[in-house]
């Protein structure tokens, strides 16, 4: 190959890779929402390209000779060459340095620690249940039925101590999620709140009947046909000022049907309900619209839970759900500033960074887009769960009162 052809490639193949290392820091619609997603993936190929290309280059550099330090024979192919590496071997050096560099970006967003507040830091000794008082604030989109009595208004109410917290998230998919499979995570892991999506009134019947009554009492939220139902259910009594008629309850609710075409029509499709545990602690369901459809309609959704978030002054805020974004999106970035979250854990087999979705799928999980955040707790504990009959995995998080 010419000089000229090697440079004119060198300058495609560094334009390519500077194009893939950006993808996770472009805060676009459009496609771009769903490529960040198999951003993660890309890095981990490039990695192993680009470690093959240094080890190419590294073997390029090896020939036949004598130990520099002792003089003695080497089998063929074992002994530096003491001269300038050749053009290919320098072409082979840039490209694997500058492969390996690409990869590190592409991988950056979803190794890296969260920048969460120091003040989250949970307490080495705290202990409880959870319990309080302050009032959860707008943007539910509405409230649901359940037998559960009515809990007083959170400005009436004691302060109670603030203790951990156990909190359960979960996108039933249409409610196919098997129930026997959630009750069995709500005892072992002694949930306190439990956050379920896309639930409908016959899901919501089963889990009843399996015993989610006894176990979680008090709940809020929508039961409906398609994709648009979220319930908070709880241990200890809610308070839910914004809901219908100021109750907590569990109500039932048709289909939608398909997003609007207007992006900016407020409010979401999905229901998204908040409410306060006795201790004050502002619980919200998080379910915004995903990029796949209408991706203009997932920037807006996820711009307005960023706005939401920054007109809290709760103390202590959860936000559980399937956000239909990670850290692999700049979105979430942004709004996750400021809050412990997870999953964060390094999964034990598979790649190397947490993944919640697709389950049940030919193709592997490969993007976390199921998460819990916290702010004024810290997390203490997490996994990652199965549950049989949902395309995404159940979260699970211990939550510890803030150190500060």
């Amino acid at each position: 190959m010419s000089a000229g052809l090697r440079r004119v490639g060198l300058v495609v193949a560094a334009a390519a890779l500077t194009l893939a290392a950006a993808v996770p820091y472009v805060d676009l619609a459009g496609p771009v929402p769903m490529i960040q997603a198999l951003a993660p993936v890309a890095g981990l190929g490039l990695l192993v390209l680009g470690i093959g290309l240094c080890g190419a280059a590294v073997v390029g550099r090896l020939g036949p000779g004598r130990s520099v330090r002792t003089g003695s024979p080497l089998p063929e192919g074992l002994r530096l060459v003491e001269r300038p590496a050749p053009p290919a071997g320098r072409v082979l050096s840039l490209a694997g340095a500058a492969t390996v560099l690409s990869a590190a970006l592409l991988l950056w967003p979803v190794v890296a620690p969260p920048a969460s507040d120091p003040a989250d830091t949970p307490t080495a000794d705290a202990s409880g249940v959870s319990g309080a008082s302050a009032a959860p604030s707008a943007s539910e989109s509405a409230s649901d039925a359940s037998d559960a009595p009515d809990a007083p208004d959170a400005a009436d109410a004691p302060d109670a101590a603030v203790g951990a917290l156990s909190v359960l998230t979960l996108n039933t998919e249409y409610g196919q999620a098997s129930a026997p499979r959630v009750l069995d995570l709500v005892r072992d892991r002694q949930v306190d709140v439990l956050v379920l999506l896309e639930v409908t009134p016959e899901h919501w019947a089963a889990l009843r009947r399996a015993g989610l009554s006894t176990l979680l009492p008090h709940a809020v939220g929508t039961l409906r046909t398609d994709a648009g139902g979220s319930v908070i259910a709880a241990r200890e009594p809610l308070t839910c000022p914004h809901a219908p008629r100021r109750r907590c309850e569990v109500r039932g609710g048709a289909g939608r049907g398909a997003a609007p075409d207007d992006p900016t029509q407020r409010p979401s499709i999905f229901d998204q309900p908040s409410a306060a545990l006795p201790d004050g602690t502002l619980i919200r369901a998080v379910h915004p619209w995903p990029p796949r459809t209408h991706p203009q309609r997932w920037r807006v959704e996820q711009q307005d839970l960023h706005d939401w978030i920054d007109a809290r002054t709760e103390p202590r805020l959860v936000l559980a759900g399937d956000y239909n974004s990670g850290p692999v999106h700049p979105a979430f970035r942004a709004l996750a500033a400021g809050f412990d979250r997870a999953p964060t854990r390094m999964p034990a087999r598979g790649l190397p960074w947490p993944r919640t979705w697709p389950r049940e799928l030919a193709v592997p999980p490969f993007v976390a887009i199921d998460h819990v955040l916290t702010r004024g707790r810290g997390v203490a504990d997490e996994a990652v769960l199965d549950v049989p009959g949902s395309d995404h995995a159940a979260v699970w998080a211990r939550l510890e009162p803030a150190s500060g």
